[in-house]
């Protein structure tokens, strides 16, 4: 039977993260770091939580209403990254430089290794990112109105958009799962090989209720879906 998990805790609940096998982070009105085999939780006092990043084992990125800051999951040890404390939605990083990739109110920021931060933009406009997937040394970014840009050596390398065969230029989530790239869009989840190839395209003749996707999540051969209307 389903157990009703923190009950008459915060019925408000903005995000929810695995981390490893042993912890959650649950995005209510305050941040909540909770060790799953103890039961100990740890308020993290971080604001609004929009994303998470996993750095290691031990240290993740959390994107906040707040900015950026760094949480060791073993102590819960908190630090802020001063040059992102401004509103963010979500965050990244480019495993092979070192960088912090941030979507915020102000644009996409990217933080380098030496700590130098720059605002990047398309065609002379901000970039206004929903999400971020990473390889070893490419960053995806979603975005809300320009489809996916493709950044290696922290730089724009390719645009993917509906003119190169994008189903949406809206695109809400993305994952890299097995080597491939899942995009969730107003119209569907695309699933791309890591160079940008149609794989597949799964929308309502494939059992979805709604093609506006706004999140997704994986298990063995299971697609679980979260749409709106």
């Amino acid at each position: 039977n389903p157990k009703l998990f923190r009950e008459k805790r915060a019925k408000s609940m903005e995000a929810l993260y695995a981390i490893g096998n042993d912890k959650l982070i649950i995005g209510d009105q305050v941040g909540v770091l909770i060790d799953l085999e103890s039961g100990k939780e740890t308020i993290l006092n971080i604001g609004s939580l929009k994303d998470v990043a996993i750095l290691s084992t031990n240290e993740v990125l959390l994107a906040t209403n707040q900015g950026v800051t760094r949480l060791d999951v073993q102590t819960g040890a908190k630090t802020p990254i001063k040059a992102l404390q401004v509103r963010n939605y979500c965050v990244g990083n480019n495993l092979s430089s070192g960088s912090i990739y941030a979507g915020t109110s102000k644009g996409l920021a990217i933080l380098n290794s030496d700590n130098e931060l720059s605002y990047v933009s398309l065609h002379g406009k901000n970039i206004i990112a929903r999400d971020m997937a990473s390889t070893d040394d490419v960053v995806f970014v979603a975005t809300s109105n320009s489809g996916i840009l493709v950044f290696k050596n922290d730089t724009i390398s390719e645009e993917w958009n509906v003119g190169t065969g994008l189903i949406s230029n809206q695109v809400n989530h993305l994952e890299v799962i097995e080597n491939q790239l899942f995009a969730a869009t107003d119209k569907g989840i695309q699933i791309l090989s890591i160079d940008g190839e149609l794989v597949r395209w799964i929308n309502r003749a494939d059992g979805l209720v709604s093609e506006n996707v706004s999140d997704f999540e994986v298990s063995g051969e299971q697609l679980w879906v979260v749409h709106r209307k």
